[in-house]
């Protein structure tokens, strides 16, 4: 069964231009239509688009799904403004008072937060809560679509062209690049980036690959991160 799913989703490249097109709008827009549950699409799209030859059809699935991700995103924003107004007056004073804190960052938010394959709705729900300006809204989001996407697609397809190279099946090459894809966001949402931040700061380039790595490692094996813990403990009883 998912051996077929799986040819079925390649196969899509291969159709005409305007159904493969159509076909990525709308797995886009539907995905991200639904809260916190995007990141199946992105492997969808890199599957279809690893299939793709033409330079102008692979810039129109990048552009078509940004599109749609972005307009699902309506979808979330609306949410957000239901919740507003439905809210007691206790709430909607808190968020009042959270959006004169964050109102001038919330670009600059949307647009990181839409560029990064981990959960975007985490910040597209708290800036729809204060009623953030849909233009302003839908088009930070559809420009961190587009990063998102292209490196998705690129970085995916060689992936997946190379494991196909050395001879793996559709179905094994794309699941491990769906593994993969879980492994990257699972890391950039778990890493410390305030301490990677603060070691740049301090030490530079040198600090914050160090630091990095760290984070890699104590993120990625469970007996690195007991060990972690036991030297901020001890640290915590110097000081």
């Amino acid at each position: 069964m998912f051996r077929e799913i799986f040819r079925f989703i390649h196969e899509i490249g291969g159709h005409n231009p305007l159904t493969t097109i159509l076909t990525v709008f709308i797995i886009s827009l539907i995905s991200n239509s639904i809260p916190f549950a995007s990141l199946p699409y992105l492997v969808v799209v890199t599957i279809i688009a690893s299939r793709i030859r033409d330079p102008m059809m692979f810039v129109g699935i990048i552009l078509f799904s940004a599109l749609g991700a972005s307009l699902g995103k309506i979808v979330i924003y609306s949410i957000g403004r239901i919740i507003y107004r439905k809210s007691s007056e206790k709430t909607r004073e808190n968020i009042d008072y959270l959006s004169k804190k964050i109102r001038g960052v919330s670009f600059l938010a949307l647009f990181i937060a839409a560029s990064t394959p981990i959960p975007d709705d985490v910040i597209n729900l708290p800036v729809s809560f204060i009623g953030y300006d849909m233009i302003k809204y839908i088009t930070a989001i559809f420009l961190g679509k587009i990063i998102v996407t292209l490196t998705s697609v690129v970085v995916g397809g060689a992936v997946i062209s190379s494991l196909e190279m050395i001879g793996l099946d559709i179905i094994y090459s794309t699941m491990i690049f769906l593994a993969i894809s879980i492994y990257v966001t699972y890391l950039i949402a778990r890493i410390d980036w305030r301490k990677v931040s603060k070691a740049y700061e301090r030490k530079g380039l040198k600090g914050f690959l160090k630091i990095l790595y760290r984070e890699i490692v104590v993120n990625t094996i469970p007996i690195s991160r007991v060990r972690e813990r036991e030297v901020a403990e001890t640290e915590e009883m110097k000081t």
